[in-house]
């Protein structure tokens, strides 16, 4: 039933009863979301977990799929939902769209493909990371590499952090290819090979060495500021964030895997904030001011 509300306050004096307090409560018109779960082959996926994520609530609906792969969830209030479905073996999927239900509206055809899990390949990627002035080794700096592009939840993310020598390696990586970035404190990070877009980044396949990076120095001081990214269904770990002064990149660095980033030692001033991602791009919509007095 609908939930109601009494039209007007109840006043109750001590010791009384106050009768005649009545409801008339509506059934709810449930809709329903029905369709199927495949692989990329085609094929059907029996037993997939489906969810059904009500949009700005925490409201989810749970089934299962049949031995034809299909799903029903049968008893759907009026709302906008996203659908995803897991099963152990393979890639998450999801229906692009959110998907609209009406009050007593069936929706069908909400066809989820999951992508069949890549097998296991103990791949590498290694080089070195140093200052493009001087060529001193950068130690600590964070090394990002995010991979595969069949779909926009099929990806993978993976990072590590340079060697006091100013080495990295990454391994344990499937053979597919990645674009590379590193940032550290007090340079503009980049891509490899020596580029700030990530659309411009030279993809890098395992096993690979010399992926080397000569980072900038910018200007520092002693301001911060941060904050984290968000996409529609949550964090965008991996995400690129850049700092902008008079539409001049002055700062680039990446989201840990939790979604937040920070840019620390910086000049105190006013700086547009744009971050690119495999989800999209965005911008902040007003200027941040890194001012002596403040923290961003």
């Amino acid at each position: 039933f609908v939930p109601a509300e009494y039209p007007t306050h109840v006043v109750v004096a001590e010791s009384t009863i106050v009768a005649n307090i009545n409801f008339a409560l509506a059934a709810i018109n449930f809709g329903s979301i029905a369709g199927t779960v495949t692989d990329t082959t085609g094929a059907p996926v029996l037993g997939a977990f489906v969810e059904a994520r009500k949009l700005g609530m925490p409201f989810t609906l749970h089934t299962r799929t049949d031995s034809t792969g299909a799903y029903t969830f049968a008893q759907v209030i009026a709302g906008s939902y996203r659908v995803r479905a897991y099963k152990r073996g393979l890639v998450p999927g999801v229906y692009p769209d959110s998907v609209v239900v009406a009050e007593g509206q069936h929706v069908t055809g909400i066809n989820i493909v999951m992508g069949i899990v890549p097998p296991p390949f103990n791949g590498t990627i290694a080089g070195l990371v140093t200052a493009d002035s001087i060529g001193t080794p950068i130690a600590h700096a964070m090394v990002v590499a995010v991979g595969g592009n069949d779909g926009r939840y099929h990806w993978r993310f993976r990072y590590t952090f340079t060697n006091d020598d100013g080495t990295y390696l990454l391994d344990g990586l499937s053979q597919v290819p990645y674009k590379v970035f590193c940032a550290a404190r007090s340079y503009v990070g980049e891509f490899y090979d020596n580029v700030h877009n990530y659309g411009d980044a030279t993809p890098v396949t395992p096993n690979a060495i010399g992926i080397n990076f000569g980072l900038a120095a910018c200007d520092s001081g002693p301001r911060a500021l941060g904050g984290y990214v968000l996409q529609p269904d949550g964090v965008a770990d991996g995400a690129i964030v850049y700092a902008m002064v008079d539409g001049a990149i002055v700062g680039v660095t990446v989201c840990d895997p939790d979604g937040y980033y920070t840019f620390e030692g910086i000049a105190p001033g006013t700086y547009d904030i744009n971050v690119a991602s495999i989800y999209g791009d965005g911008q902040i919509a007003q200027p941040v001011d890194a001012s002596l007095n403040d923290v961003g």
